[in-house]
């Protein structure tokens, strides 16, 4: 995520990313502000991004927000549904949700979220398999509160052209 007119060497360095109230960015070393990483985000499931520009809101500004804040909130609820896609490069990709559905008046909604991912790239050791499961109650507790359990496991997998996947050789499927 970038933020039109901070265009500095690394990639997303000046953008806070928060997913659920809860910030992705990480350091990656020293006078790096940090990158965010929003693989995680299965885009079914986003529900809003609200941005914030500059780093003077003070909710969410501090480390990593010199240009700004990109919030994502996942939805309460999702609609049993499941897709397969394919595309240019070795691309599939498979998406399901399933849980009680998006029903008025309900007190508590529940929904897992799965996605696989795989690509082949467009060059030598550019490929990526992903594999992401989210799951998210929401419930009404109280007549002003609710409260709301997110949980995901997250793995990614990927090249990067000029690399050997070392889980690629560790396997025998690259040799010397």
């Amino acid at each position: 995520v970038t933020i039109r007119g901070w265009s500095l060497v690394g990639d997303g360095v000046s953008v806070r990313g928060v997913v659920d109230s809860y910030t992705r960015n990480f350091v990656s070393g020293p006078n790096n502000n940090g990158s965010n990483d929003l693989n995680i985000l299965i885009p079914e499931t986003v529900g809003s991004v609200t941005v914030i520009k500059g780093p003077f809101d003070t909710r969410y500004s501090g480390n990593f927000a010199y240009a700004g804040t990109a919030i994502f909130t996942t939805v309460d609820s999702a609609p049993n549904r499941a897709s397969v896609s394919y595309g240019s490069y070795g691309r599939k990709r498979l998406v399901a949700t399933l849980g009680n559905g998006q029903h008025a008046g309900q007190t508590t909604n529940y929904y897992v979220a799965l996605e696989g991912l795989s690509e082949q790239g467009r060059r030598d050791n550019n490929t990526q398999d992903r594999i992401s499961f989210l799951g998210k109650l929401t419930t009404q507790i109280s007549p002003n509160d609710v409260l709301k359990v997110t949980g995901q496991l997250y793995s990614n997998v990927f090249g990067q052209p000029g690399y050997i996947r070392t889980d690629l050789v560790d396997r025998g499927l690259i040799g010397e």
